[in-house]
């Protein structure tokens, strides 16, 4: 499998575990995580990642809705 890098950006870490987990078993090793805004930014900027799975409902300064909206407009 090409090796994509993923960014989990998830507010539960038990659920982000998994979906690395589950990500690992189909060969996929470049995962990073990130459990709140700040930190995904950060990761974005440092990882560079191919794709990210952004939880839509996060429980913190803001949703992953308006993450995401950030992600567009400052990396298209």
């Amino acid at each position: 499998m090409t090796n994509f890098k993923i960014l989990i950006v998830e507010g539960e870490v038990l659920i982000a575990e998994d979906l690395s987990d589950l990500l690992r078993s189909f060969g996929i090793n470049e995962i990073d995580m990130a459990h709140d805004k700040p930190s995904a930014l950060n990761k974005i900027e440092a990882f560079q990642p191919d794709l990210i799975l952004l939880d839509i409902r996060m429980e913190s300064e803001l949703t992953g809705i308006q993450i995401a909206e950030i992600i567009n407009t400052q990396y298209k």
